[in-house]
């Protein structure tokens, strides 16, 4: 995947409860309508942005199937890593 020159502007940011998540920050939106879940430093976890790069990089290198990343910005000007909200997407659960 090639990933975008400049950082994908974002709308409207709404913060996601921190029960529902473990390192899930936020969810944004760009100009286009594409919505996004967003890791931040300040999140629970600040090392989940560097965690989600990794795995979304090691995901492109095996070839595995994934919606789509892109380092985003915030209104108030704050660098954020966004991963393609899918909406129906279906999550393999173990248990």
């Amino acid at each position: 995947m090639q990933l975008p020159l400049w950082a994908v502007q974002l709308v409207r940011v709404d913060p996601w409860p921190q029960e529902e998540s473990a390192d899930l920050w936020a969810t944004g939106e760009d100009h286009a309508g594409q919505r996004w879940a967003l890791r931040s430093t300040r999140g629970h976890r600040a090392d989940a942005p560097l965690i989600e790069w990794l795995c979304y990089r090691l995901c492109d290198l095996l070839h595995i199937a994934n919606p789509g990343y892109a380092v985003c910005q915030t209104s108030e000007g704050e660098l954020v890593f966004g991963s393609r909200w899918a909406d129906d997407a279906w999550q393999y659960a173990p248990h």
